[in-house]
């Protein structure tokens, strides 16, 4: 088996013990910054090898994450995390569960009992490279906000989605909201006859002219950028695609996928990435058919390209119900009045609790559209996500004629 190491020195030489019957191909020991710890991430990820040993002790949490889900996203090797002194309920272990890392081996902090923490060691490689890659192995390291046990669920209050706060706008009666900051822009200001639902030209064949997707969030970390490279991935295998980042601070971690790169702009197999919005303007001069447009929580700065987007897609997570009832308000009471598409990152359980607090006759008067999305490892392979039935209304329609009608 070819394996990766990247610890600090106090763990080196008994993963190197351990590993004696193994092909070692890439090895970094040392304490080390996020920029540091970043590099070697890169160096890794442009070795091939079957498992890759990352001890955490290496470098601090966020740094960790941050890496290891930028190790993920681009290899399908396994990685086996070496966690001292952690223990489920560990917020950090539980992100990198998230992210399709179940091999964690948590020995004793060497200060407290050194014997028993490399025993651990030991025993805990033999078992992780031993047995099936498998969530359960990991099981009681990830926090669920959704599924818990009916008595601990009692303790979780659950918001409901106030829909009858944002029906103002159909009927005429605006109503003020505070809790985001003011959205100065009246969407009226923007809407295009081209593009609104009363007045759709039927697309037949081909679209004229790019599609713009506008896929946005109200808060961080609910899989807008997962879900936004998810839909362009799978429009560049018969369209010509562009995905744009708007949130430059995650910038660096996509440079980091094996891509064919230019100085501004990648490719991974046949979609080009700009990871930038001082990019957006280089899109005038190519002919894109599809352009997904990943907004993150920055959309209320570009409101002219957000709101004049074709198709757009919040994402969520399972248990942020107040802040997407919030950001719907927000946008009802500026006059918006074009479907949003709604994907839930959730369990089965928690996305029939979004899709139980509408009922549906609100979301055929508020246009709203819910899908359910899946922890996925890897959004540059096809996943749950219903993608042909999301997009379905942008997407290419060949117009029937009387005599095909029984074809």
């Amino acid at each position: 088996m070819r394996v990766g190491i990247i610890c600090s020195p106090d763990y080196l030489q008994r993963i190197r013990d351990e590993l004696t019957e193994h092909l070692i191909l890439f090895e970094r020991a040392g304490h080390y910054q996020s920029e540091e710890f970043d590099a070697q991430i890169t160096s890794a990820i442009n070795i091939s090898m079957d498992v890759l040993i990352v001890d955490i002790t290496c470098t601090d949490d966020e740094t960790i994450v941050k890496g290891l889900r930028k190790y993920r996203i681009t290899k399908s090797a396994r990685v086996i995390v070496i966690a001292p002194g952690r223990s489920p309920g560990d917020i950090t272990m539980s992100k990198l569960v998230a992210d399709g890392i179940y091999d964690i081996i948590a020995p004793p902090l060497p200060e407290e009992d050194d014997e028993a923490s490399s025993f651990e060691i030991v025993l805990g490689l033999q078992n992780s490279i031993n047995q099936e890659y498998h969530m359960g192995n990991a099981a009681r390291w990830r926090i669920y906000q959704d599924d818990e046990t009916p008595k601990e669920r009692q303790k979780l209050k659950l918001p409901d989605i106030n829909f009858n706060r944002i029906k103002g706008v159909f009927s005429g009666n605006r109503k003020e909201s505070s809790s985001l900051g003011e959205l100065v822009d009246d969407f009226d200001l923007f809407d295009d006859d081209a593009v609104t639902s009363s007045n759709r030209t039927e697309i037949i064949e081909r679209y004229i002219g790019t599609v713009a997707i506008a896929v946005f969030s109200g808060i961080k970390r609910t899989g807008c950028s997962f879900t936004a490279l998810q839909i362009a991935s799978w429009l560049s295998q018969k369209y010509r695609t562009v995905y744009v980042e708007m949130e430059q601070q995650t910038s660096t971690y996509y440079r980091s996928l094996d891509s064919e790169r230019t100085s501004t702009s990648f490719k991974v197999d046949n979609l080009t990435l700009y990871p930038g919005v001082s990019q957006l303007d280089e899109l005038l001069f190519e002919d894109w058919e599809y352009v997904v447009i990943d907004f993150g929580t920055r959309w209320r700065d570009h409101l002219p390209s957000f709101a004049r987007s074709h198709l757009h897609i919040l994402t969520a997570y399972s248990c942020d119900m107040d802040a997407t009832a919030d950001l719907l308000t927000h946008l009802y009471d500026k006059n918006w009045k074009r479907p949003v598409h709604i994907v839930v990152t959730a369990t089965d359980a928690g996305f029939k609790e979004w899709t139980e607090a509408v009922s549906r006759r609100e979301r055929k008067d508020l246009q709203l559209h819910f899908w359910k999305q899946a922890l996925c490892d890897n959004p540059f392979q096809n996943g749950v996500l219903p993608i042909h039935e999301l997009i379905g209304a942008i997407l290419p329609k060949k117009k029937r004629g009387f005599f095909n009608l029984f074809k």
